[in-house]
């Protein structure tokens, strides 16, 4: 690690970095995903249960404060841009090149598919050896938590090609649609709770974040003075709907709410991707100036390089450092929300981070390496193994859906002539 990350590996990389390439996008991203992983250990807490065993709590129903702090660490909605942006380019690289769109899907689910089938493996493995009561079920329906991102954003980037299509010629339509079909998702749920209709706002909500994505590749959204107007503009609106509305103060999922803004999320999230993507684009010069320092740059690079790795395995971190500090007498909860607890938190994120980094230098290499382009069959078969394995973790078929979803899309376009999407 120490070797790619020296300063002549640094201005090693940073003078192969193509001139053209967007590196605040990588950035964002990198950004993005760290605060979801600070985020999550913020508020996921490990106790002392009975009889020894180890419990945990959600900091953001114990103490309303902390909902405020969702406003900064609620990410989603901008990992989603980012992925847009760079499936943009990408896909038109690729259509560039004559390849299939077929083989474009493939190749970007790939490194998607194969992290998530080694995690995939570890914990559904030890829970079936476990069984489904103790310890280990606990921590493997913690550990999962993050999986639902997987489910969302697989559907998302199969169906990016249809989407283009349509996208070319009636852009504005096209977003203009998501949102209506977004509202009419948090409708639904004003009026008859968590329904099939609501639910369906993870697709509208998102894939409407990754239109804005679209947008920022294709130079239309816009910056500077003009971006910092629209990104006050976005985030105006979003606190004058929580505040005068019924949508809820929490930007993630609080048990007993009426009226959740995560999941299902609401048009709050799609309001809070276009603040969060306006607010890059009006830094955006600045920042791309400050990434050309060779250490600077670095640090992205390595980040991006095992981003999946990082989302999947932090809250695998998080509990392994439960099970030790726990019986040892340490409890990383006590006085929440205290002066003592805050000053608490950099030893505790030293912690987790030390397993963190083990964990990604240990299996960060299923990532990468391999065959740039997934053969389409062996993805198929990836799909609903993921899939399964998933549903033994999380007890429930949203990634089955997902690979139902996946191939009746593929189906469908094969009727068509179309290339397929797996």
């Amino acid at each position: 690690m120490s070797s790619i990350t020296s300063p002549s590996a640094a201005a090693t990389l940073t003078a192969a970095t193509p001139s053209t390439r967007n590196q605040v996008v990588d950035a964002t991203r990198a950004v993005a995903m760290l605060a979801v992983v600070v985020g999550h250990w913020l508020v996921a807490l490990p106790i002392a249960g009975a009889n020894g065993s180890i419990g945990g709590i959600n900091a953001i129903e114990r103490l309303r404060s902390f909902q405020y702090l969702t406003w900064i660490f609620q990410v989603m909605p901008l990992v989603f841009v980012v992925g847009g942006f760079a499936n943009a380019a990408s896909l038109a690289t690729a259509r560039a090149r004559g390849g299939r769109d077929s083989d474009w899907v493939a190749s970007r689910l790939r490194r998607l598919l194969k992290p998530t089938i080694m995690f995939a493996a570890f914990w559904a493995g030890a829970r079936v050896i476990a069984g489904d009561v103790g310890l280990v079920a606990t921590a493997a329906r913690v550990a999962s938590v993050p999986l639902w991102f997987l489910a969302v954003y697989v559907v998302v980037v199969a169906v990016q090609p249809l989407i283009d299509r349509v996208w070319k010629d009636r852009a504005v339509a096209t977003l203009a649609c998501l949102v209506v079909l977004s509202l009419l998702g948090d409708l639904a749920q004003i009026t008859s709770g968590f329904s099939a209709v609501g639910w369906l706002n993870h697709i509208w909500v998102f894939a409407a974040c990754q239109q804005l994505g679209v947008l920022w590749f294709e130079g239309r959204l816009p910056s500077g003075r003009r971006a910092f107007v629209a990104a006050v503009s976005a985030l105006g609106t979003a606190v004058g709907l929580v505040a005068f509305g019924p949508w809820s103060l929490s930007l993630v999922y609080v048990s007993g709410q009426r009226m959740s803004n995560a999941h299902p999320p609401s048009i709050i999230l799609l309001l809070m991707g276009a603040f969060q993507v306006c607010a890059v684009r009006s830094i955006e010069a600045k920042a791309q100036r400050w990434l050309q320092k060779p250490k600077v740059w670095m640090a992205v690079a390595v980040i991006n390089l095992r981003i999946m790795t990082i989302y999947l395995w932090h809250f695998t971190a998080l509990i392994i450092a439960s099970v030790i500090v726990i019986p040892i007498g340490l409890r990383p909860a006590a006085g929440l929300g205290s002066a003592y607890w805050w000053l608490n938190r950099p030893l505790w994120y030293a912690l987790l981070t030390a397993f963190l980094v083990g964990i990604v230098a240990l299996l960060g290499r299923f990532e990468s390496g391999g065959k740039a382009v997934a053969r389409p069959l062996a993805l198929l078969a990836m799909v609903p193994v993921a899939s399964l394995a998933l549903l033994r973790i999380t007890g429930n078929g949203a990634t089955v859906l997902t690979a139902l979803v996946l191939l009746a899309i593929d189906r469908f376009l094969a009727r068509k002539g179309h290339a397929t999407c797996i």
